[in-house]
């Protein structure tokens, strides 16, 4: 709550300390730590007990003040692009979803009590949908769009309705201005569309689903995209038939 404080005291992204990043970036290794107490202490904070315990906390529930700080990272790492926008895809936004789910829960159980909960995944959804923009994933931005679909917000309910690829291009469409100021970005390697020559990014011909400055990053990313891969594909097929 300390860092959640200082990081608030600052009205621009940019000027913000690098040193406030860095300890937002060890408590998001936490949620990928080996150490069997590290495990076990999580999976106590993330019990029913826990959760009915931060509504008796006057204060903004600490896993409110976790997910803004996430958030504001996920902000930080998808401007700085590289290995940085990276490590947003593969470790933050996945422990921001973590933390999300618990702030879920305590809003079911508690919904009278903790309306800021609420709005504090509302803003880690809006930061992590544009990131996975950014880099092609048009499965995740999707699955976050028709979630916040479910919010008090702009976005039209009925899109709920219509495939990732829809979503996907309603979305950018309708957004020209942040497309043009937020540039796509390798899922591999972060480069920026801007830092590759005037040469576009492209996508993978199999799921449509992941953005690439060069086939040596595609062939680099493929044993870790394999997988999901493969599963979106044969969702398209069998979806076409």
């Amino acid at each position: 709550q300390t860092v959640d404080r200082k990081m608030i005291g600052y009205e621009r992204l940019e000027d913000i300390p690098t040193y406030l990043f860095k300890l937002v970036e060890d408590l998001v290794e936490i949620f990928f730590s080996e150490s069997e107490k590290v495990k076990a202490a999580l999976i106590m904070i993330f019990s029913d007990s826990i959760v009915d315990c931060y509504v008796d906390v006057k204060w903004v529930p600490l896993a409110c003040c976790t997910i803004t700080l996430i958030e504001r990272l996920v902000e930080h790492q998808s401007r700085v692009g590289g290995e940085t926008l990276v490590d947003c895809y593969n470790r933050t936004i996945k422990a921001g979803e973590k933390l999300y789910e618990l702030c879920k829960r305590i809003y079911e159980r508690h919904p009278d009590e903790t309306q800021k909960v609420k709005d504090h995944m509302q803003g880690f959804l809006c930061d992590s949908m544009h990131l996975v923009m950014r880099v092609g994933d048009k499965k995740s931005f999707a699955e976050k769009t028709r979630i916040l679909a479910e919010y008090d917000g702009p976005l039209n309910p009925r899109r709920v309705r219509r495939t990732d690829e829809e979503i996907w291009h309603m979305w950018r469409k309708e957004n020209p201005t942040y497309i043009e100021q937020n540039p796509f970005a390798c899922i591999y390697c972060g480069k920026f569309e801007l830092e590759n020559g005037g040469k576009k990014h492209n996508q993978c011909s199999a799921c449509m689903n992941a953005l690439y400055c060069s086939k040596k990053c595609q062939k680099s990313h493929w044993k870790q995209h394999k997988a999901g891969c493969k599963a979106i594909s044969r969702s398209k097929n069998s979806t076409s038939r």
